[in-house]
């Protein structure tokens, strides 16, 4: 063997043995980024709490956004220092703040066909199949990585908090015959009850992507959001005489207003008025022989009940009602 082909198979040793080397320290390197983005997704959320994105000074949802940076629901990217709010979200980051923000913890079952049993989102889609708000698509799949849309939130948000539909409350957006017929009385309620919101312009643009600071506004909203109590329809009782279903006799006759709303009184909460057969006003006095109307009322029925009031006082008043609906009050 020449001296020039020692030197050949020197320079092809070394080159060989630098590039082996270089693809060690390259697959190294990957593993450990791989196993660095890991332990990010594992790690709490709370860890980074405290971190204050440079790009929500201003934003009108900036103090959600940053206490729930804060209180650990949600996370930034610390390594830019932005939050990006005005971005999309994909259906599984938004399975994931819904399961952090109402504590979903139960797994179910799950089988589609786009949810690999080693992403990141499987356990999160298997919590929000437990927590019934997903439940795919009929090709058997999820979709968790396409971005989510407003009325897929409104939807969701709808079903979590148990909201009673209301298509007709999507009237007032100009865009409401693009809604969806599934989601049109969840857009209405969410609308109705303030937890999501149109844009300036008057529209709800229910096909475009819920933006990463929305998603923070509305599930804030849906986390306070208590319904009103409901209120029994306003009845009327007394303390003498004789209470049927809907009518009270056997009251002695009384002659002025305190006595008898003293005798008759409305339940507790309704408006309680007198008015003579002509519906005036009765001030004091209660003459014999007249009709009166008692009117119970509480926010959404109105019951007024006729009582007619005889001379004698051994005769009696007789109560009887009826019941017409009547607009809430503001």
């Amino acid at each position: 063997m020449s001296l020039l082909q020692v030197l050949v198979m020197a320079i092809v040793f070394y080159y060989e043995r630098g590039w082996i080397m270089m693809k060690i320290r390259m697959r190294k390197g990957m593993a450990m980024l791989v196993a660095l983005c890991m332990l990010l997704m594992l790690m709490p959320v709370s860890v980074f709490a405290n971190f204050a994105p440079s790009d929500i000074t201003g934003h009108w949802a900036e103090a959600k956004i940053q206490s729930w940076i804060d209180e650990g629901l949600i996370v930034g990217y610390p390594e830019d220092g932005t939050f990006k709010p005005e971005q999309s979200i994909t259906r599984a980051e938004f399975m994931r703040l819904v399961n952090v923000a109402f504590d979903y913890t139960a797994v179910a079952p799950i089988s589609y066909t786009d949810v690999q049993a080693d992403s990141w989102y499987a356990t999160e889609v298997a919590k929000a199949e437990a927590a019934g708000y997903i439940h795919g698509y009929g090709d058997g799949t999820v979709k968790p990585e396409n971005p989510i849309s407003r009325e897929e939130a409104a939807t969701i948000i709808s079903i979590v908090k148990e909201l009673v539909s209301n298509a007709a409350a999507v009237s007032i957006y100009r865009d409401a015959a693009f809604i969806s017929d599934y989601s049109e009385g969840f857009v209405g309620v969410v609308t109705s009850a303030g937890i999501m919101q149109g844009y300036p312009d008057g529209s709800f643009r229910p096909q475009g992507d819920i933006k990463r600071g929305e998603a923070v506004e509305a599930l804030d909203n849906a986390l306070n959001y208590t319904a009103p109590a409901e209120t029994a329809d306003a009845t009327v009782t007394s303390s003498i005489g004789t209470v049927g279903a809907d009518a009270i006799t056997n009251i002695p006759f009384v002659t002025t207003l305190s006595a008898f709303k003293t005798a008759i009184t409305p339940a507790t909460g309704a408006i309680f008025n007198v008015y003579d057969a002509n519906g005036t006003d009765v001030a004091t006095v209660l003459t014999s022989a007249s009709l009166v109307k008692v009117m119970a009322e509480d926010r959404t029925t109105l019951k007024t009940y006729t009582v007619a009031i005889n001379a004698e006082l051994s005769h009696v008043a007789t109560v009887t009602s009826s019941t017409t609906q009547s607009q809430p009050y503001n």
